[in-house]
Formats: C-alpha cells, sequence, structure tokens
C-alpha cells in the first residue's frame, strides 16, 4: 500500500524487489553527523575502539577471549578502548578475570565530546557482530577515517572492503586473531590509504548528500 519503499543499501533493495516482488524501492543510506576532526595522534600502540552494546550478539565476549589468548603478544602493541551500556558488570568482570586492565579499557557509556575525542584517537573500529543491519557506529567511524575490522554480516558487506577495512567470520576467534593482527603489522602507508578510502565512502552519508535524496524523493511523491 505504501508508494514508496525506502532500503539503506543496494542488497536490501534487492531483497525487497526479488523476494518480496516490490517494485517501488529507493536507496536512501542511514544519515551520520559530519566529523569534528581533530589533530591526528601519533599512537605508540594500535588502538581499536569498540563503540555499541556489550552484548554476546556483538562478539565482544569473543574479541576479550582473543586478547586473552594472546596478552603477551598484544601487551606492547595494542590497546582496546569500550565504549557502550548493556551487560556492564559480566564485561568488567571478565576484564579483571583474564587479567586485561592494561590492554582493556571500559570507557562507559559515550557521547558528546568523549564520544569525539576517542573517534579522532582510535586507529581502527572493531566490531565482531553476529546480527547487524547497516551499524551507523561503522559509517561514523569512516567520516573520520577509521578503518573497519567486522564481520560480513547484514549490510555490513556492502560498505566494508579490503580497501578501507579487514573483515572476518563471526565467532571464529582464529580469524579475528588473524584480522587484528593484519591490522597491527600494517605500515604506516598502507593506514593511510585505508583512512583516505575509509573518509570518501562515508561522504555519501552526510548529511548534504542525504538531504538531497530526501527532497528528491519528496518531490517526486508530491508530483505523482
Amino acid at each position: 500500500k505504501c508508494d514508496k519503499i525506502i532500503a539503506l543499501t543496494n542488497d536490501w533493495k534487492d531483497f525487497f524487489e526479488k523476494e518480496v516482488g516490490l517494485g517501488n524501492v529507493t536507496v536512501i543510506e542511514n544519515v551520520i553527523p559530519d566529523p569534528q576532526l581533530q589533530e591526528e595522534c601519533n599512537n605508540e600502540k594500535t588502538h581499536l575502539l569498540f563503540l555499541g552494546l556489550i552484548h554476546r550478539d556483538k562478539g565482544i565476549y569473543d574479541l576479550l577471549e582473543v586478547i586473552n589468548n594472546h596478552k603477551h603478544e598484544f601487551i606492547d602493541n595494542l590497546e582496546l578502548h569500550v565504549g557502550g551500556n548493556g551487560e556492564v558488570q559480566n564485561f568488567n568482570s571478565k576484564i579483571d578475570q583474564y587479567e586485561l586492565g592494561d590492554i582493556v579499557t571500559y570507557e562507559g557509556w559515550v557521547n558528546g565530546d568523549k564520544k569525539t575525542g576517542l573517534l579522532n584517537s582510535a586507529d581502527a573500529l572493531i566490531l565482531p557482530s553476529y546480527i547487524e543491519g547497516l551499524p551507523m557506529v561503522i559509517l561514523e567511524a569512516m567520516s573520520y577515517g577509521l578503518p573497519v575490522l567486522s564481520t560480513p554480516v547484514g549490510g555490513i558487506p556492502a560498505v566494508i572492503t579490503a580497501e578501507d577495512g579487514i573483515l572476518f567470520n563471526p565467532g571464529d576467534k582464529d580469524d579475528i586473531y588473524r584480522a587484528i593482527s593484519q591490522f597491527i603489522s600494517l605500515d604506516t602507508t598502507k593506514r593511510g590509504q585505508m583512512r583516505n578510502e575509509a573518509m570518501k565512502k562515508s561522504e555519501p552519508f552526510r548529511p548534504g548528500s542525504i538531504s538531497n535524496k530526501l527532497k528528491m524523493l519528496y518531490q517526486e511523491l508530491l508530483n505523482e
């Protein structure tokens, strides 16, 4: 009964057209705020950032287990900063149990200036989710030039490629370790290339671009 169906990605558009049989589907991506870029940090260690719900479905406990299993390797070259709500008590208990306080920092629920600071100081975003649509946090991180380490679920493969991130299988701890180790080993030039590609790919999701698409859609509907 709808005049238009809005899908977030071309993959979802294909699904609605082929599986549901709709012919009135258009793609308008999620909108993210323009980034508030600050001076780049020269981190001695690789700083990974996780932002999201602290829950098994987000793969956060898999990530802690991988870091614990390779603690002696990561202690000198990796820091993980975690922001979000959810199973906070259980998460902090795992950090204590694994004795990961020198590697993993729980930042609490973050927004505003603190979130901006974390996005500016991180080297990459990591999101080892089992289930996703097209996470806003990935798009926002890319606007800050962060390569993304994540899983090929939902709409993620539509935006993350080898040019701007590393994909690994959900729940596969060996694959998570591979992805982290691969990113840590990248030289400055390669990281810079990935940073530029991430920022470029985020541009269609910024307010100016989405505003234009919405105006065109509304105008089309009003003229029908």
